[in-house]
């Protein structure tokens, strides 16, 4: 299967995926790097912008000013490993009751969350937001959360982390050092071990006590993500690669048809 799988991919001109980690998967399947391009996914950097973060979702949940709101939006199955998010709160939940969680999204792990955090006061749990509510959704955070179990290491890198960094906040992740998602968040946000929700638990509380820090990432945040993320500059890049395929200099070999493919 392996042998079949590598013949597939070594027989198109380009194969794309979404992150470094991902394209060196690639080189160790057998395709020439020449043929690898890294085509991530993007976020809209003129709809999410960095927003007021005294919203309508702190009159929801009755949070003043003075509390911190730490958000996960995002999908809750198992693989996201949000039960290290509950760890946390039970951790912080009497020494710091300023910071509060608020887990938004759909997904088969959500009642079983909802039954561990029954009894803190510092977990809310929303429902999934329109595109409308989205932006100022992301704008409420103080920071953002990205829980991650250990095993998942580089066989992800979440779209959710291009609107996390579009809204100018600071990411708190969980990711061994040396794997995709550390290399996005570092100077962004504060990273610790995948699975670690202790370590998780003390990051927020640094990041908490520091104003200063949280400015200085969610600046880096927002500028990463119109440099990496944004939507224009990638779809052009794409569009230079496909026309550099069809021509030369970038411009389309126009009335040639295109090269015929069977499958190996």
């Amino acid at each position: 299967m392996l042998a079949i799988e590598r013949r597939i991919l070594c027989s198109f001109d380009r194969v794309s995926t979404i992150s470094p980690q991902m394209l060196r998967r690639l080189q160790q399947k057998g395709v020439d790097n020449q043929h690898l391009f890294e085509l991530r996914n993007w976020v809209d950097i003129n709809q999410i912008v960095p927003g007021d973060r005294t919203t309508n979702f702190r009159r929801i949940f009755a949070l003043s000013d003075s509390d911190l709101i730490a958000l996960y939006s995002g999908a809750m199955s198992n693989k996201q490993g949000l039960d290290l998010i509950i760890e946390a709160a039970k951790e912080l939940e009497q020494s710091h009751s300023h910071i509060h969680f608020i887990l938004c999204g759909e997904g088969p792990q959500k009642l079983k969350l909802k039954k561990m955090a029954a009894s803190l006061r510092n977990v809310h749990f929303i429902g999934l937001q329109s595109d409308a509510r989205f932006g100022q959704l992301l704008s409420t955070a103080d920071f953002h959360l990205l829980p991650q179990r250990g095993e998942a290491a580089d066989l992800v890198l979440p779209s959710k982390l291009g609107s996390m960094f579009a809204s100018g906040r600071p990411v708190v992740a969980m990711a061994d050092p040396g794997t995709g998602i550390a290399n996005e968040v570092e100077g962004a946000g504060l990273v610790v071990r995948a699975g670690d929700a202790h370590a998780f638990a003390e990051a927020l509380k640094t990041i908490a006590k520091n104003p200063d820090l949280r400015l200085t990432l969610g600046a880096n945040a927002r500028q990463r993500a119109e440099q990496e993320w944004n939507k224009t500059v990638i779809l052009h890049s794409l569009e230079c690669e496909l026309l550099t395929l069809c021509g030369q200099n970038g411009e389309a070999a126009v009335g040639q048809k295109p090269q015929s493919f069977s499958p190996p």
